[in-house]
């Protein structure tokens, strides 16, 4: 029988049956076989899987996905026992399952029984270690799969992983050996137990199914079982098991007849009358003995499907062997008229009813009503305190033994279809829940509502692989939904910075400065930020009004600065021609014109100047009636020059020495 382990990322996600007459599909398609996640490098259908006249072929069939064997791309690959194969971040192992003939699964016609042991099988041992919690219930089944040594410690990546910081990374180690398997210890800090005795960290100790492995406080357990075991029990052919029980006990060991079969009673011909001779004749009236076939039928019809059965038949063998050793006693012994026995000395009635409850007994014991059966024996040992003093006491016993070991296989019947309808219930219900979670998964679903969406599966097994995977599609979405509102919230900041310029490029060209306004909307046009509301087209028309109203401004002044410097009014046009230049300070024109007309000003004000010092020289600083002196012809320099012209500056100081300022 063969099977695909699917793993992601190490872990076992799914353990695939493979039935031969079907083909499967694996990819990211949801009607897919084997159903992948979404991964860059996995397609909607990427492979084949699919039996040829018996042999198991794997086929690519993605145009550019990728599969791994050995580090090497392959196309198509023959499939042996235990081949491994990988498409990033997936492993696939396959794996061929030897399957037994189901009529040797379970044969004692070829198994030597003797008068010590019955050999039920030679079974296939596959190790396991069995974790323990601290309520001493199981937490973990960890199958010991591939090599023949396996790591235990604090890694992860360990094949036994103990969860415990306190644990060593390398703490013990379980090996194969010639005679089975041992342990040995790494050299850890706090060592390891084995049944509370401290191991060897040189020399390996052997290992026995059921022994105890301890590391300060965490318990596990080394087991060995039958990885088959389960359809070994349901292959069990119990006609065939029942025959081979009763051929391997000897006919003589067999009893007379008597209310059940397995009881037998003492023979009138050499141990008196008859003790049932008041109920009837037993060689007439008593049912036919019941032997091991009738059990086992019984156990076939209900179809036991776990070590019940097995069991069963163990106990039921046991039960033969025990009655075929006792089978030579002298079951009434000297009861006749022998004082001692505590029947004897019972009342008439006390016998009857002593005879009456063991028939009783047997009679529910063979109806299947082992409570009752029971029951009616413990009213012979009320009526008969001293019974195993009593010819009677290994009939008793025996028959109650035999009551309770049936009772015990009922309630491990009952308790294993109870809880295989659990678990058949929990797997119906996370079932139902994943798949409803998973149709109502929207790109705006909240991890809050993710998970209360899941908690009716999760409180049954929080870690079922359609969990997994269900998480692991959530957390891809919840990644793609983060980038997005990431995204989104950086283009927000940045049309906001956007406004941001643009609503300063206005406020300057309100307060009519042109050459900053220009330039702040030139910062608009050449921003690399995100423009939703076009404003960069809005700032490049008004760039473009702001220039055709330089050049209607700066032609306007110019014009007029010409015909103040026809008129020898230089100051003025050398303003009106800086205001120009502020407007369109590019322009080589304007520059020229403002350095003619300075100069023509600077001739205009060495004559005033040159006047004053003459004057200044001939004493007539001050003005008179006939004279404006040298302090009016400076008043008329400060009047006609700019401000930073160099007389200017000259007259402000004379007129400060003067103090006519």
């Amino acid at each position: 029988m063969a099977r695909l382990k699917v793993k992601h990322n190490g872990k076992l996600l799914q353990d695939i049956p493979l039935d031969p007459g079907k083909i499967y599909v694996a990819g990211r398609k949801e009607d897919c076989d084997i159903p992948l996640l979404a991964e860059k490098t996995i397609s909607r259908e990427h492979f084949h899987l699919l039996c040829k006249q018996n042999e198991w072929q794997l086929e690519v069939v993605s145009r550019f996905g990728e599969l791994l064997f050995q580090n090497e791309k392959v196309q198509n690959l023959p499939l042996t026992d235990s081949l491994v194969f990988h498409i990033p971040p997936y492993e696939f192992d396959f794996i061929v399952e030897a399957v037994e003939n189901r009529n040797s699964s379970l044969s004692l016609g070829a198994h030597e029984v003797n008068e010590d042991r019955t050999f039920v099988g030679r079974l296939e041992q596959v190790p396991f270690i069995k974790f323990i919690g601290s309520d001493r219930q199981e937490t973990q089944l960890l199958r010991l799969e591939g090599g023949d040594a396996w790591l235990a410690g604090r890694d992860s990546s360990s094949a036994i992983p103990i969860k415990d910081q306190r644990v060593s990374r390398r703490q013990f180690e379980i090996r194969k050996t010639d005679s089975g398997y041992g342990i040995i210890d790494l050299g850890s800090v706090n060592g390891t137990l084995l049944n509370g005795n401290n191991i060897s960290s040189t020399d390996v100790t052997p290992l026995r199914s059921g022994d105890a492995i301890t590391v300060l406080d965490n318990t596990l357990y080394f087991e060995l079982h039958d990885p088959n075991f389960m359809e070994r029990v349901q292959n069990v052919d119990y006609d065939q098991v029942s025959r081979a029980l009763v051929e391997t006990t000897p006919v003589e060991s067999f009893p007379p007849p008597a209310a059940h079969g397995n009881y037998p009673v003492a023979d009138p011909g050499i141990y008196g009358p008859d003790p049932y001779a008041p109920y009837g004749n037993p060689g007439a009236a008593q049912p036919p003995p019941v032997q091991a076939e009738n059990f086992l039928a019984k156990l076939k019809a209900k179809k036991l499907q776990v070590v019940i059965g097995v069991l069963a038949v163990v106990l039921v063998a046991g039960m033969l062997m025990d009655n075929t050793k006792n089978t030579g006693r002298t079951i009434a012994g000297n009861s006749k008229g022998n004082p001692n026995d505590p029947f004897n000395r019972l009342s008439k009635e006390q016998q009857i009813l002593v005879k009456q409850s063991f028939q009783l007994a047997q009679s529910y014991y063979e109806s299947d009503n082992s409570e009752l059966c029971r029951a009616e024996l413990s009213k012979i040992r009320e009526v008969m305190p001293e019974y195993k003093k009593s010819f009677w006491a290994k009939d008793i016993e025996n028959l109650d033994q035999s009551a309770e070991q049936k009772i015990f296989l009922i309630t491990k019947q009952k308790e294993f279809e109870a809880k295989e309808k659990m678990l058949a219930e929990q797997e119906h219900t996370i079932n139902e829940v994943t798949s409803n979670c998973k149709l109502n998964l929207k790109p705006q679903t909240t991890r809050e509502e993710f998970e209360a969406c899941i908690s009716p599966a999760v409180t049954l097994n929080p870690t079922h692989h359609l969990l997994e995977t269900l998480r692991a599609e959530f957390a891809l979405l919840e990644m793609q939904m983060q980038k997005q509102s990431q995204d989104k919230k950086e283009y927000q900041e940045q049309a906001e910075k956007l406004q941001r310029l643009f609503s300063q490029a206005e406020r300057i060209d309100k307060n009519e400065n042109m050459t900053e306004a220009i330039e702040a909307y030139r910062k608009v046009t050449n921003s690399k930020l995100a423009d939703p509301k076009n404003l960069k087209s809005r700032a490049q028309r008004i760039l473009s009004s702001l220039k055709s109203q330089i050049g209607t401004k700066t032609a306007g002044l110019l014009a007029e600065a010409e015909k103040l410097a026809q008129n020898k009014n230089y100051k003025q046009a050398i303003i009106n021609l800086r205001m120009a230049r502020k407007v369109n300070p590019q322009s080589d024109e304007l520059n020229d014109k403002i350095d003619n007309y300075v100069k023509a000003l600077q001739k205009e004000m060495k004559i005033l100047w040159d006047e004053a010092i003459i004057e200044e020289s001939f004493g007539k600083v001050m003005p008179d009636e006939n004279n404006s002196g040298a302090i009016g012809k400076w008043k008329k320099i400060l009047e006609q020059d700019i401000p930073d012209g160099n007389f200017y500056q000259k007259a402000m100081i004379k007129l400060k020495k003067y103090g006519a300022n």
